[in-house]
């Protein structure tokens, strides 16, 4: 696997000649609209010709005094599997100056992954990319399961999804939220673990166990700064109740580099009393870029290892897992205080790219791209989205900082080149 840039006068003709990969391997290795159409500045995640189960080994020459124990002692190999992968016959004989294969012991780092999943109305046509990159999840976190005042749970999950969430060996894990329909509600969320906390943890300790789910993940926001205690209490409570039960609790985080207890969305996350309770700790490193705000980086890569530095001071290594946004968004430049951003796809992106013409730019300080396009209208857009590349630098990082897991938002925006990088760097863990 390697990054290629698209240069002035490129074609996927040319890159498919010069790296001797198909047109078709390129093109669904980058979720391109175009069998013929580039855009300059594009960051082509290039594939392997190596198929996944062989990409590992490498060849070796037998040595004179070799025999396969002794090989297989030297490479750190079971010598069954040199055997098995060269098809040796009985009685296993190897000869000076002959070549033969040897897996490779894993180098690769063990990571969980945690993709949410937005159902919706047409939830099942995601069915076969799910299918496709199942080996890559560890966990699913789905929604809807909203709480109510008393402590009632409402769910809109599928019924016929957790369970092709599990025949696929991934494990579903509901996602509980303070959601009201139209917000999250800070005094929804007072009231029900002030009046109702107990009867909240046994219907979602029940939810657990009646579906065969893994755990929950909890996803609570917009808490009153001074509730900190007050959820900090529930936290606790709920991880006893559901590690009674062999069940994983996770949380999606809000990002920070200092406590701000004080501070809207972030200050009633108290890290490091969270983080003796929490399984997963899903912090939501993006975001800085928004829909109703102004056109910037969604997740810069500074920004994203500040957050990290400042969590792994917190809570334990091996609870975190890193947020990654898969998608990107399109503003109005002279705008985007009247109307918000629109969510872009990595395939819409660069079909508005080659459609208007646009070269992609490259930030170098946020490690991300973008572009400026002018619409039908007049009005000038720009675009900042995620691609091969800034995949890379992320997963890159969360390799460096030897992080618990990865997590993804959102699985319905498609992104194919996140997929090929994480199975380059890691090996995904599996709990099912």
């Amino acid at each position: 696997m390697e990054i290629y840039r698209v240069n002035k006068g490129d074609s996927l003709y040319d890159i498919s000649n010069k790296f001797k990969v198909s047109i078709d391997d390129i093109v669904k290795a980058n979720n391109l609209p175009y069998y013929d159409k580039v855009a300059v500045g594009m960051n082509l995640l290039i594939p392997s010709n190596s198929n996944k189960s062989n990409k590992n080994d490498f060849e070796y020459k037998v040595e004179v005094g070799d025999f396969l124990y002794k090989i297989a002692k030297k490479f750190n190999v079971d010598y069954e599997d040199i055997i098995n992968i060269n098809n040796l016959k009985s009685p296993y004989v190897v000869y000076p100056g002959q070549t033969i294969k040897i897996p490779s012991s894993s180098s690769r780092q063990q990571i969980s992954t945690l993709p949410f999943f937005q159902p919706g109305k047409d939830y099942e046509k995601y069915y076969d990319y799910i299918k496709e990159i199942s080996d890559q999840l560890t966990y699913m976190a789905i929604f809807d399961v909203r709480t109510d005042k008393d402590g009632n749970l409402i769910s809109e999950i599928p019924d016929d999804l957790p369970q092709f969430i599990l025949d696929n060996n991934i494990s579903p894990l509901p996602v509980i939220t303070n959601f009201d329909g139209e917000n999250f509600n800070k005094d929804l969320a007072r009231e029900v673990l002030t009046n109702n906390m107990d009867k909240l943890i046994d219907n979602i300790v029940k939810l657990t166990v009646d579906n065969n789910y893994g755990g929950v993940i909890l996803d609570f926001e917009n808490l009153y700064p001074d509730d900190r205690d007050l959820f900090n209490t529930f936290v606790k409570k709920l991880s006893e109740k559901l590690h009674e039960n062999n069940k994983v609790l996770g949380m999606a985080i809000a990002p920070k580099w200092e406590d701000w207890s004080d501070r809207p969305w972030v200050g009633f996350f108290d890290y490091e009393e969270l983080g003796k309770y929490l399984d997963i700790a899903y912090i939501m490193t993006y975001e800085w870029g928004w829909v109703g705000g102004d056109p910037q980086p969604i997740a810069p890569l500074p920004n994203v290892k500040k957050v990290l530095d400042y969590a792994i001071t917190k809570m334990p290594k091996d609870v975190i897992y890193m947020g990654v946004n898969l998608y990107g968004y399109d503003w109005l430049v002279y705008k985007y205080k009247q109307e918000s951003a629109e969510t872009v796809t990595l395939e819409n992106a660069y079909k508005l790219a080659i459609d208007n013409n646009a070269q992609i730019m490259w930030n170098n300080q946020s490690k991300t791209p973008y572009f400026r396009y002018t619409d039908e209208k007049g009005d000038l857009h720009e675009v900042h989205f995620e691609d091969a590349l800034s995949q890379l630098y992320k997963h890159e990082l969360a390799e460096d900082m030897n992080l618990e897991g990865i997590g993804y938002w959102v699985l319905n925006t498609e992104i194919a080149p996140t997929w090929y990088i994480l199975d380059d760097l890691f090996e995904v863990r599996k709990v099912m």
